[in-house]
């Protein structure tokens, strides 16, 4: 029996936690809260802070050194600590503020505790006053066991706190008072105290070193700024726009929180990049968690990124062009690329017709001036496709062709916009294979025998409508039957489709074929002049465009002539063919039957190529007279033999 977990020393283990309670290892712990610092010089920012928390009106940073050992003070003017603050600043988790504790940065008691992320810690003092007490406390180092001296000094003295931590050596003084100077302007420099930072040894000229890190929270932080003031869901927000880096910073009380955030796209769920455009925020209302590297309370970003977006960055956008329209040429706070590159910026968040900047003529086309996004999307609805320009074809006339023709040169990311925008409509002229139709301004129209071929072409059911028999040629049984007794052509359909030995492929393919269109037009290179010799037909779409330039569709217009409906039957067989393009999920087999259905709609095929055969001769007797029917067309037509299916 294992008397380790057996019930009764469960309950000795019990017992003994009653009667202790449950004990925390208090090294481990502090660790931990000391890591939770992203980079471990931060420790200053938090003991500036809780200068400021304390009402203090200037805090000074001096920095000491020997041989071995570096000592950093922090030294402030606040309303210093009593007894019972002492006792709180020794308590982790505690932290007693004075007055509205929103308006205090940070809510948990554990910012004192940042030095344990310093490498080699080797002790703590402070000395503090509230102007009536005052006390002094050393400590070796939080992480070990050894006791806490705290004793009160007489007299009082002014009020205030002093700082001194001290560790070993890394770097020379002058190396670590300029990183911590570069956390502290980073993160406190909008705070409403005068900081300053310096090394108390004089350098080569005699003086100490000196470094003021105060900024003022205002609009001159960034050029042309503009700060916007609102509440959203009982919250209250401060923000401030500006050109400048694409940075977007959260702030708590002007103590900078984190820039981890897209401000302009969080509730979107993605980020989005405004270049030029750098936005601060500040609210008493972000939540922290330990370490300050984010929000706790996330949930409120998502209406203020919508605010932010929908209405701070029109009225701001706003401002902008009207400045720069207004600027004259002597004294111009903003040039016209920064508009356009803040517009396509604009452009991905919201191109409805609705947004101001949708209106802005922003991108090149060929023959027009500038063009706003509306502007351009009305073309392209009107002629159903845009080109993008190919930048190898110098000197090309893209003013010939029958719809809007973009420039590769565009705003920064404007090309790059109008590509997703446009995927379905665009067509690169680029592409080495691409070919188009020939541009309606070409004024090249289609011929009557042209259209007249064109009517005559695709899977056409209806037709069956008008089918009469030849009555010189022998009546099938099977065309008999569905004369008498089909009441429409899709019931004759149905039933030569059944009847003829068709696999279930091609039955099911059939309604694919029916919903393709048909048209003829002359195919052109992509300088859209050059005639296309090389292609037989375009499939995009889902329409069959003919190529009237190529000698095998020339021959195929002259047949119609003659006999239309073969004409349009050898056609779509020529296109069924290439089964890269057409109806590509398809096997050769089902190929060959839709082609031998479209026979027999247009009653071409004689009946002993359609009647049922015995079992498993069936499909191969009726495809190999079907074969040879096709091939005697050929040769009664004068077709090439390279057209023979």
């Amino acid at each position: 029996m294992n008397t380790e977990n057996s019930p009764a020393r469960l309950e000795e283990v019990l017992a003994e936690i009653s009667q202790q309670g449950i004990r925390a290892d208090c090294k481990h712990l502090l660790e931990d809260i000391g890591s939770q610092f992203s980079d471990y010089r931060e420790w200053i920012r938090e003991y500036v802070v809780n200068a400021s928390d304390a009402g203090a009106t200037w805090c000074r940073v001096l920095g000491r050194e020997d041989d071995d050992q570096i000592s950093i003070y922090i030294w402030d003017n606040g309303h210093g600590m009593d007894e019972q603050g002492v006792g709180d600043f020794l308590t982790l988790f505690r932290s007693v503020k004075e007055g509205d504790s929103r308006l205090a940065v940070g809510r948990f008691g554990v910012g004192k505790a940042c030095i344990l992320a310093i490498p080699d810690l080797v002790g703590l003092s402070m000395a503090t006053s509230t102007g009536t007490e005052a006390w002094k406390m050393q400590i070796g180092s939080f992480l070990d066991a050894k006791p806490i001296h705290v004793q009160r000094v007489e007299p009082a003295g002014e009020p205030g706190t002093r700082f001194s931590i001290t560790f070993k050596k890394k770097i020379t003084l002058d190396q670590e008072l300029h990183r911590l100077g570069d956390i502290l302007y980073t993160y406190v420099r909008y705070l409403p105290m005068t900081i300053t930072i310096q090394n108390a040894k004089a350098g080569e000229n005699g003086t100490p070193s000196f470094r003021h890190i105060n900024d003022k929270w205002s609009v001159h932080g960034e050029r042309l700024g503009r700060k916007y003031t609102f509440s959203l869901n009982g919250r209250s927000y401060d923000a401030i726009l500006g050109l400048g880096q694409d940075v977007h910073e959260i702030y708590q009380n002007r103590v900078m929180v984190t820039a981890r955030y897209n401000l302009f796209s969080h509730d979107l769920g993605r980020d989005i990049a405004t270049p030029g455009i750098s936005v601060r925020v500040d609210s008493p209302d972000f939540e922290l968690p330990f370490g300050r590297h984010g929000l706790r309370n996330e949930e409120v970003l998502i209406p203020l990124s919508r605010h932010l977006r929908k209405t701070i960055l029109p009225d701001y956008f706003d401002e902008l062009h009207e400045m720069y329209l207004n600027s004259s040429p002597v004294n111009t706070f903003i040039n016209i690329v920064e508009i356009e590159d803040l517009v396509c910026a604009l452009l991905v968040y919201d191109s409805g017709a609705g947004c101001r900047w949708s209106h802005f003529p922003v991108f090149t086309v060929w023959g027009h001036p500038r063009l706003s996004i509306v502007e351009l999307r009305k073309l392209v609805d009107k002629a159903g496709r845009i080109y993008l320009e190919d930048p190898d074809n110098v000197g090309a006339d893209y003013t010939a062709f029958d719809a809007p023709v973009i420039s590769m040169t565009q705003p920064q990311g404007g090309l790059k916009f109008l590509k997703e925008m446009f995927a379905a409509e665009l067509l690169n002229l680029g592409s080495k294979d691409l070919v188009l139709e020939q541009p309606l301004s070409s004024g090249k129209k289609l011929s009557r025998s042209e259209l007249n071929f064109e009517s005559f072409l695709g899977f056409r059911p209806e037709l069956l409508a008008k089918f009469r028999p030849d009555p010189e040629r022998e009546i099938d049984e099977i065309s008999l039957y569905a004369l008498s007794a089909a009441d429409d052509s899709q019931d004759i359909i149905s039933y030569l489709s059944e009847n003829s030995g068709l696999s279930s492929e091609a039955r099911h393919a059939r309604t694919d074929l029916e919903e393709i269109i048909w048209r003829v037009n002359y195919l052109v290179e992509r300088d859209g002049v050059s005639p296309c010799l090389s292609q037989k037909f375009l499939y995009k779409d889902e329409t069959v465009i003919l190529n009237l330039h190529h000698p095998e569709v020339r021959k195929l217009l002259l047949l119609s002539e003659k006999l239309p409906s073969l004409s349009g039957h050898w056609a779509m067989a020529m296109c069924l063919e290439d089964r890269k393009k057409i109806l590509d999920h398809l096997t050769p087999e089902a190929r060959e039957d839709l082609i031998r259905l479209d026979a027999m709609v247009r009653g071409y095929v004689p009946a002993e190529a359609v009647k049922r055969k015995p079992q498993t001769q069936a499909r191969t007797n009726m495809g190999t007279k079907f074969n040879e029917y096709l091939r005697s067309l050929s040769q009664f037509s004068g077709m090439s033999s390279g057209m023979t299916h």
